[in-house]
């Protein structure tokens, strides 16, 4: 049906898709092979990320086609972009994705990541390929005003999950995480919750948190949704 709006009718002739569709729907952190040139798929996920820091998915799915596709020189770039946006929050996400990379980082840079991530402050300046977040600034940037709501400002939330989005938005994975798992054993079993924590999970590659949980589910007799079964057999190459 496509090909009638094209006068040769050939199917060669139709345009090539664009990498931005191709990629847009992908789910999976380590995307597929919809799409072959590499390149233009890292350059896809820069300009994203460039324009929506905090989209976790897009940091790992870049983080994941380097890794995959022997593009190491981008890698450290790619990962400083990752600390950049979540600054002192995400530990456990910034964690795993610098031991996943850890095999073709040099080991300067794993250095840098690893004192990175113990005081929460970049504390050299090292200039990376391939980052679209680095504006040159060491160190910890200090907020000039600080504003603090007051007990009546406090948002309203009308349900927990919609409480841990507002904690993603932010970049606050692991706050998320713990309302999320608090609401869980405090309240007994969710599957809404479970689902939206089960999906903290697979972003963070948090295995330790993910078998700890499935166990006090396993314990309380509680039958596991599908969708959990499925990420406990994902969770064996985390």
């Amino acid at each position: 049906m496509i090909g009638n709006i094209f006068s040769d009718k050939e199917l060669e002739t139709l345009p090539t898709q664009a990498v931005s569709f191709l990629l847009d729907s992908q789910k999976q952190l380590r995307i597929s092979t919809v799409c072959d040139d590499t390149v233009k798929s890292w350059r896809y996920y820069s300009h994203h990320i460039g324009r929506f820091p905090l989209d976790l998915r897009a940091h790992a799915q870049r983080l994941f086609l380097i890794i995959d596709n022997d593009m190491s020189k981008l890698l450290a770039g790619a990962m400083q972009d990752l600390f950049i946006a979540l600054e002192d929050h995400g530990f456990s996400f910034k964690n795993n994705m610098l031991e996943h990379s850890k095999q073709q980082l040099i080991d300067e840079d794993i250095q840098h990541f690893e004192a990175w991530l113990s005081t929460n402050t970049r504390s050299s300046f090292k200039p990376m390929q391939g980052s679209v977040l680095d504006k040159g600034l060491p160190g910890k940037v200090e907020k000039l005003v600080i504003f603090e709501q007051t007990q009546e400002e406090q948002p309203h939330y009308d349900n927990v999950i919609e409480e841990a989005n507002a904690y993603l938005e932010y970049g606050q994975v692991e706050e998320a995480q713990s309302l999320l798992e608090e609401t869980l054993q405090e309240n007994g079993y969710d599957k809404n919750i479970a689902l939206e924590l089960l999906n903290i999970y697979q972003y963070t590659r948090d295995r330790v948190s993910f078998e700890t949980m499935t166990q006090q589910f396993i314990n309380a007799g509680t039958e596991l949704p599908e969708e959990w079964r499925q990420v406990q057999n994902e969770s064996q190459q985390w």
